[in-house]
């Protein structure tokens, strides 16, 4: 029989699962070094995907996984067809960024000294924001808008989502079935 350990359970004081982190008074702690601030973590469940591509997920900037693009993209082109899905508590700002190294956080982002277009993911209703739909949508824009030049990483991507579902569906040009996003 297997050893039970011993355990004591202390409950939490003053905690609210409904608040947000910024609503607690408690001092942020960055997560990651390229996640440095409560925006960013509710962004990156869902841009974490773009690392499964060749597509910047903004890092080597001061706004990773906030700033996608590459020199190739358009991004007011880009923005209007995100902005079309009507993502619900986001909108697609259209923006220009060159990746650079930055010690401690990204030493090679991808197009590191090239000047890229794509979009800001802006943040307009936290409560309604889906991070993993946005990100899915976001992939599946860009393979619309760009497919002579957008490429998946599909081990990467696969591992990120979990399966392949999600590159199957998006080289067949569609959305996957599952509804975990």
């Amino acid at each position: 029989m297997p050893k039970v350990p011993d355990l004591t359970v202390i409950p939490s004081e003053g905690w609210d699962h409904h608040l947000w982190f910024d609503e607690t008074d408690l001092p942020w702690v960055s997560p990651s070094p390229n996640i440095p601030d409560l925006e960013t973590a509710i962004i990156y469940p869902g841009m974490c995907l773009i690392e499964g591509t060749n597509i910047s997920e903004g890092r080597g900037t001061p706004n990773p996984f906030k700033w996608i693009g590459a020199p190739w993209i358009d991004g007011q082109n880009l923005s209007q067809t995100l902005n079309k899905f009507n993502l619900p508590g986001v909108v697609f700002v259209p923006v220009s960024f060159t990746p650079v190294p930055i010690p401690g956080k990204s030493v090679n982002p991808k197009f590191e000294n090239q000047e890229c277009s794509g979009v800001e993911v802006r943040i307009i209703d936290r409560n309604e924001y889906r991070s993993v739909d946005t990100g899915v949508k976001t992939l599946f824009a860009l393979f619309k808008i760009a497919p002579e030049k957008f490429e998946f990483q599909e081990n990467h991507l696969n591992r990120l989502w979990g399966s392949n579902e999600l590159y199957i569906a998006l080289k067949n040009g569609t959305l996957p079935q599952s509804k975990i996003y």
